[in-house]
């Protein structure tokens, strides 16, 4: 499959001597910024961050129904997980989950939810088609996982994932800073996820586990 024209960013590893292990792709689901990360669990404990990035669609320019404009950004989103899947080959996926509280009580407008939706999709149909288990963590599960406060905040989300992972900070530095928290939520997707069965399993086994 061609590149298209919103091509993922820092899709070269770390280390082009990456060693053995069990890659899992942690992804953030958003319509605008889709955030990604792909992070091998060593054979000897620990993980290491091989690539990441953030798959961006702008609306259409030109006149034309939202729907229609929404259904080519949807497709777009799927061509770019796809080539990103045949590019990393994941045995597990890990996502952030879907946070149903608002702040403040504040309710998300129509359009917007619609638009998560269709992202959240887009996360259902790769594991679908990749026939691999799909593991979620909350946000507030990711802030305490790694920064140790369920109330963290994004910069210190950030730092934490860097300190953790220091071959990241290169990796994060093709990556626009306004866009840089959806592939870091995507990594911290997979440092939640890391005492899940199928994560345990994955990394004992060296093998995709099995699909709940």
């Amino acid at each position: 499959m061609s590149a298209g024209p919103l091509a993922p960013q820092a899709v070269t590893s770390a280390d082009p001597a990456a060693p053995r292990g069990v890659l899992v792709l942690g992804l953030d689901a958003g319509f605008r910024n889709f955030g990604w990360g792909a992070v091998r669990l060593l054979p000897g404990g620990g993980e290491r961050v091989e690539a990441l990035g953030s798959i961006r669609t702008e609306p259409s320019k030109r006149r034309g129904l939202v729907r229609d404009d929404d259904q080519r950004r949807a497709a777009e989103i799927a061509r770019q997980l796809l080539q990103i899947a045949r590019r990393h080959h994941p045995a597990v996926l890990c996502a952030e989950a879907l946070s149903h509280v608002n702040p403040k009580g504040a309710r998300m407008p129509v359009s917007t939810t619609v638009k998560v939706g269709r992202a959240w999709g887009e996360v259902d149909m790769l594991a679908e088609l990749l026939e691999t288990a799909l593991v979620q963590a909350s946000p507030q599960a990711i802030k305490q996982a790694l920064c140790g406060s369920r109330s963290a905040s994004k910069a210190q989300v950030q730092r934490a994932v860097v300190d953790r992972y220091p071959e990241a900070a290169a990796l994060l530095a093709s990556v626009p800073a306004g866009r840089r928290e959806h592939p870091v939520d995507a990594v911290g997707a997979v440092v939640a996820s890391l005492h899940s069965n199928e994560l345990r399993l994955a990394r004992r086994l060296g093998v995709e586990p099995p699909r709940g």
